[in-house]
């Protein structure tokens, strides 16, 4: 009995596979956090991108989503800022924006001189 007591609990807390699974976990947290996992393979690609963000029912949730995934990403931050539509999330990606250093790629060290 305690065997399958067990089991049932672990199908209930096992990790989720897909992105509409994320909403089972306990935590707000949890859920956003889950939600980037699944949708960050998904970045380079624009369709499966929206028919990701077309499951989130709620725009804060979706906007957190791609503010995520633009500061993980900076060279496709445009891209994925022009997609925010709640007014704070359109603010923080205008500082993320406005630092175009982290979408370019790190020069070498120069030697210093003789």
């Amino acid at each position: 009995m305690t065997g399958l007591l067990l089991a049932i609990v672990g199908a209930c807390t096992a990790e989720p596979t897909t992105l509409a699974e994320c909403t089972r976990l306990d935590s707000p947290a949890a859920v956003e956090d889950c939600r980037f996992e699944k949708v960050k393979p998904l970045i380079s690609d624009d369709d499966a991108l929206d028919a990701a963000l077309d499951t989130i029912e709620d725009p804060g949730s979706r906007d957190l989503l791609l503010l995520r995934l633009a500061i993980s990403d900076p060279q496709r931050a445009g891209r994925l800022c022009r997609r925010v539509e709640t007014p704070g999330a359109t603010e923080r990606c205008r500082q993320v924006l406005g630092r175009p250093h982290l979408s370019t790629t790190r020069r070498a060290p120069e030697p210093p001189p003789p």
